[in-house]
């Protein structure tokens, strides 16, 4: 945990994000406080300045106008979001969620970090994914790696047996909901179908003001 070159992984969520590492072969989650997740709620303060957490998911209601609940959902999209009358690309403030995650890791394990693998949702486009990469870039972490969603579900179930086998994986989040046929075979991950519902989650506190995509 006190190594230097430690890579963390990041799972960027809609609703929630999060930052594991690796103890004894085992993948934990780092803490902040009594907490292991991050909302992923962009908002603005008083000054004007983007935040991201709880209390951006707090204001939401009462603060719409100062509330980004759900930027993800704009990935590699050209529409434009409103902070506190500029006109901002989502690249932009998504970045704002990775850089939350980079300080207080570093703040946690009490070093400097630099690498990390991420997840993405199997159905983002060639388009989605460099932009995903590029936002974490500018948060300051090197990309060792970029894993689907599903893939990643697959790889820990994986180790739970050596015998070829399809799998389905079943993912209702915050706000959306993707389901992908898997084939695990010689420790090799095959994605055979992957669909869903982008505007589908389970989620129903966050207000809709960010538009979802089609």
């Amino acid at each position: 945990m006190n190594e230097p070159d430690v890579v963390i992984e990041i799972d960027l969520r809609t609703i929630n994000s999060e930052v594991a590492i690796i103890e004894n072969d085992q993948p934990v989650s780092v803490r902040k406080g009594d907490e292991t997740i991050l909302p992923s709620c962009v908002g603005l303060d008083d000054a004007g300045n983007i935040t991201v957490g709880q209390q951006e998911r707090n204001q939401s209601v009462a603060a719409p106008d100062k509330t980004i609940p759900s930027i993800k959902q704009l990935t590699g999209s050209n529409q434009t979001v409103n902070t506190g009358g500029t006109n901002d690309m989502p690249q932009k403030i998504s970045t704002c969620t990775p850089a939350t995650l980079h300080k207080y890791t570093e703040d946690i394990l009490g070093h400097p970090v630099s690498k990390t693998a991420i997840t993405v949702p199997g159905y983002f486009t060639d388009v989605q994914r460099p932009t995903t990469r590029d936002t974490v870039e500018i948060a300051g972490f090197e990309i060792v790696r970029i894993i689907n969603e599903p893939t990643a579900t697959a790889l820990t179930y994986e180790s739970l047996s050596d015998e070829p086998r399809k799998i389905l994986v079943y993912d209702l989040g915050g706000e959306t909901f993707i389901v992908s046929v898997m084939r695990i075979e010689d420790g090799i991950v095959e994605v055979l179908s992957s669909t869903g519902n982008n505007s589908l989650g389970d989620d129903l506190r966050i207000p809709s003001s960010v538009p979802r995509r089609p």
